[in-house]
């Protein structure tokens, strides 16, 4: 039915770990990596279909990340304890509700592992008319974005590579809004031990303009490449089996590619290499 198909189109974007990919959205500035902070989430619609085993299998993944997310009883956001930041309530509260409705369900099957749309090795999927792009191949997951926002400093488009995501190693990059600002005052943690938080979009910045704001970029695939062309630089993304190669042609800018990684991991610098050592899952 109705309600079944868009539970599988959500899927679409559900990691094999139990993360959630909201890199391209409208609110993604109000976004945590197993959810929406002000929303149930998955959970409370998964569990009126545990009979369907994919759906059980995406339900028994999210809620294995929220017990791997909880920090002293509540929902911790991945790292945050790391950064000192302090837990937030809210994100336990919202999804208090959802939990409940798992908690009452009547028939609860034995969960059997299954593959998700996202572990099918399919290359590369788009959507939004192809303003949306999903990668799946070898061990690699990845999302590249080209949409349009009402509002700029939001924006996480412009042929950016929103998310990189490896089997054995998790998250790799993760893009964030161009400006992190408190848009809604409730609804967002305020930081306690930094003034700002810098954009961790993967992206070209030229003469002081991020790639993420740039509305006419031309986001294009062929096998397993994806190509950004804008007026000033092109980026080129080649997905191997153990690789993933990245070409850049730009006249006077700077591509920035920040990397997810513990503050202790070692990292190492030299004229023609950054190298970095990230512990698997």
């Amino acid at each position: 039915n109705f309600f079944r198909e868009r539970l599988r189109d959500h899927l679409e974007f559900l990691l094999p770990d139990g993360g959630i990919d909201n890199s391209f959205g409208t609110r993604h500035n109000k976004w945590t990596y197993w959810g929406s902070r002000t929303s149930d989430g998955l959970i409370g619609g998964l569990a009126l279909v545990l009979d369907e085993p994919m759906f059980a299998d995406a339900c028994e993944r999210v809620l294995s990340l929220y017990e791997r997310c909880t920090k002293d009883g509540l929902l911790a956001l991945p790292m945050a304890e790391e950064a000192g930041e302090p837990t937030c309530l809210h994100h336990t509260f919202t999804h208090a509700k959802a939990l409940a409705a798992l908690v009452c369900v009547e028939y609860v099957p034995e969960v059997k592992r299954t593959i998700l749309p996202c572990e099918k090795k399919y290359g590369i999927k788009e959507f939004q008319k192809g303003k949306v792009l999903l990668v799946s191949h070898g061990p690699f997951r990845a999302t590249f974005s080209a949409m349009k926002h009402l509002h700029e400093d939001l924006a996480n488009g412009g042929g950016s590579m929103n998310l990189l995501y490896h089997d054995k190693y998790g998250v790799i990059c993760a893009a964030t809004s161009a400006k992190f600002f408190m848009q809604e005052t409730y609804n967002q943690q305020h930081l306690r031990h930094a003034d700002e938080m810098h954009c961790m979009t993967a992206q070209f910045v030229v003469d002081g303009k991020m790639a993420c704001r740039d509305q006419k970029v031309k986001l294009t695939y062929f096998d397993t490449k994806i190509s950004a062309k804008a007026e000033d630089w092109q980026a080129e993304y080649v997905f191997h089996e153990d690789a993933v190669e990245i070409t850049l042609k730009c006249n006077d800018g700077i591509y920035h590619l920040p990397i997810v990684c513990k503050k202790d991991s070692r990292v190492e610098f030299s004229d023609d290499r950054c190298m970095i050592e990230i512990d698997k899952k």
